[in-house]
């Protein structure tokens, strides 16, 4: 009984990854050798230079790809209000702007917007839970970024000259 319920279990595993499907979250690799990042801010650059690093592409500044960022925007909205007339629940709307070139110029992709949204609760009476409830959503946000510009680049990658 056992053995049958591995060999079905297996047998399901392998029709899950022969169909495309994989875990959410998981990411295909990203198959480039090396990147230059322009413009970003330097948290944002930080932590994007380290997921692809994680993922073996080597990030200098005499690469022939060149990865353009815009700065991060940040807009942030109250979208209810408490009976008092204070803020009840706030909005974070995070976007950015990315295009990746090679150094003569030529674009391996069109200058692309990505944008994210969360909303969280606050509360009058915990000021200092409210600030860590929108510095969480803003961390959140940023690997969020961080995972579609990876998945991206992995889809882009065919199309970039490799040394």
């Amino acid at each position: 009984m056992v053995r049958v319920l591995k060999v079905l279990m297996i047998s399901a595993l392998l029709l899950f990854t022969a169909c495309g499907w994989q875990l959410r979250g998981a990411a295909d690799t990203v198959e480039i050798d090396s990147l230059t990042m322009v413009g970003g801010s330097p948290e944002f650059r930080f932590s994007l230079e380290q997921a692809l690093e994680d993922d073996n592409v080597l990030v200098h500044e005499e690469s022939p790809t060149i990865l353009v960022l815009s700065n991060t925007k940040w807009q942030t909205r109250t979208v209810a209000l408490d009976s008092l007339g204070r803020a009840a629940e706030m909005e974070i709307k995070m976007s950015l702007r990315w295009q990746l070139n090679a150094r003569e110029g030529k674009p391996y992709s069109e200058r692309q917007t990505i944008s994210t949204t969360r909303r969280y609760q606050v509360s009058s009476d915990n000021a200092t839970g409210a600030a860590d409830e929108d510095q969480l959503a803003r961390e959140d946000m940023r690997r969020e970024m961080i995972a579609r510009i990876m998945r991206a680049l992995s889809k882009l990658a065919p199309t970039v000259d490799q040394p």
